[in-house]
């Protein structure tokens, strides 16, 4: 990748970031609906086993059901979040480095969370994006913006 430029790598590294921490947001609200049903340790096991089993797949294909019926069945895919937050980590800070990773998984984590509370997606309660608010994920936006910027 060179030095001077907003190239592919760059590119790619700023959409893993975003991505991640899109992936960030709907896995608290994916975890927070299991562990109202079956307790946060569940929510926890069940996050972890799932970016684990994803782990272990994406391994295996480039080398080589106790109490957890009474969630919806769409709140077991945190762990999926949690796989694309960890891989977006990974593939974005040798691209646009730490700081500028971070800065776009926490705008992108706090935009997609802003929109879960706005609309109550996945099990959320209901919480009216404020002015104050809006203007704070602005300035979010912004300083994830300048990171990046060279």
């Amino acid at each position: 990748m060179t030095q001077g430029g907003w190239g592919s790598a760059a590119f790619f590294g700023a959409t893993t970031a975003l991505a991640a921490g899109i992936a960030i947001a709907i896995q608290g609200a994916l975890n927070q609906t299991l562990a109202r049903t079956n307790g946060p340790f569940s929510a926890v096991a069940v996050s972890g086993l799932g970016a684990g089993t994803l782990a272990l797949l994406a391994f295996a294909a480039t080398r080589g059901s106790a109490s957890l019926h009474s969630a919806p069945v769409w709140a077991y895919f945190g762990g999926a979040c949690g796989f694309v937050l960890l891989l977006g980590i990974t593939l974005a800070v040798p691209r646009i480095g730490a700081l500028s990773t971070a800065a776009l998984v926490v705008a992108a984590q706090l935009a997609m969370a802003a929109a879960i509370d706005q609309f109550g997606w996945l099990g959320v309660s209901t919480r009216p994006l404020s002015a104050t608010r809006l203007s704070a994920l602005v300035g979010m936006l912004f300083f994830a913006w300048l990171s990046v910027r060279r």
